[in-house]
Protein backbone atom coordinates (compact mmCIF):
# COMPACT_ATOMS: atom_id res chain seq x y z
CA UNK A 1 0.00 0.00 0.00
CA UNK A 2 1.56 3.77 -0.92
CA UNK A 3 1.94 6.30 1.39
CA UNK A 4 -0.89 8.46 -0.64
CA UNK A 5 -3.43 5.33 0.45
CA UNK A 6 -2.45 4.72 3.79
CA UNK A 7 -2.99 8.77 4.12
CA UNK A 8 -6.17 8.57 2.42
CA UNK A 9 -7.36 5.59 4.17
CA UNK A 10 -6.78 8.10 7.65
CA UNK A 11 -8.48 10.98 6.40
CA UNK A 12 -11.57 8.54 6.08
CA UNK A 13 -11.05 7.34 9.27
CA UNK A 14 -10.97 11.08 10.46
CA UNK A 15 -14.32 11.82 8.67
CA UNK A 16 -15.83 8.61 10.34
CA UNK A 17 -15.17 8.30 13.42
CA UNK A 18 -14.08 11.88 14.96
CA UNK A 19 -16.54 15.11 15.25
CA UNK A 20 -16.00 17.77 12.50
CA UNK A 21 -15.17 20.37 15.06
CA UNK A 22 -12.53 17.85 16.48
CA UNK A 23 -10.42 17.23 13.12
CA UNK A 24 -10.59 21.19 12.07
CA UNK A 25 -9.48 22.73 15.47
CA UNK A 26 -6.72 19.63 16.72
CA UNK A 27 -4.26 17.57 16.16
CA UNK A 28 -5.06 14.59 14.35
CA UNK A 29 -2.12 12.80 14.78
CA UNK A 30 -2.94 9.27 15.37
CA UNK A 31 -0.76 9.36 18.52
CA UNK A 32 -2.40 12.67 19.82
CA UNK A 33 -5.78 11.06 19.08
CA UNK A 34 -4.93 7.74 21.09
CA UNK A 35 -3.37 9.92 23.93
CA UNK A 36 -6.73 12.73 23.66
CA UNK A 37 -9.19 9.19 24.11
CA UNK A 38 -7.84 8.28 27.46
CA UNK A 39 -9.16 8.77 30.80
CA UNK A 40 -9.91 12.89 30.94
CA UNK A 41 -8.96 12.92 27.37
CA UNK A 42 -11.45 15.65 25.42
CA UNK A 43 -12.44 11.70 23.23
CA UNK A 44 -14.14 9.06 23.88
CA UNK A 45 -13.51 6.05 21.23
CA UNK A 46 -14.98 2.63 21.41
CA UNK A 47 -12.32 -0.33 21.28
CA UNK A 48 -13.17 -1.31 17.51
CA UNK A 49 -12.13 2.65 16.58
CA UNK A 50 -9.11 2.00 19.05
CA UNK A 51 -8.56 -1.31 17.41
CA UNK A 52 -8.50 0.11 14.03
CA UNK A 53 -6.28 3.33 14.73
CA UNK A 54 -3.95 0.84 16.29
CA UNK A 55 -3.59 -0.94 13.20
CA UNK A 56 -3.30 1.99 11.39
CA UNK A 57 -0.12 3.13 13.38
CA UNK A 58 1.39 -0.62 12.56
CA UNK A 59 0.74 -0.43 8.58
CA UNK A 60 2.09 3.05 8.80
CA UNK A 61 5.23 2.05 10.82
CA UNK A 62 5.73 -0.75 8.50
CA UNK A 63 5.21 1.22 5.44
CA UNK A 64 8.20 3.80 6.83
CA UNK A 65 10.68 0.80 7.57
CA UNK A 66 10.63 -0.19 3.52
Amino acid sequence: MSIEELQNEYTDWLVENLPREYVENQDCSAEAILFESLEGGQLTLNDEQKEGLNDFCKRWDERGER
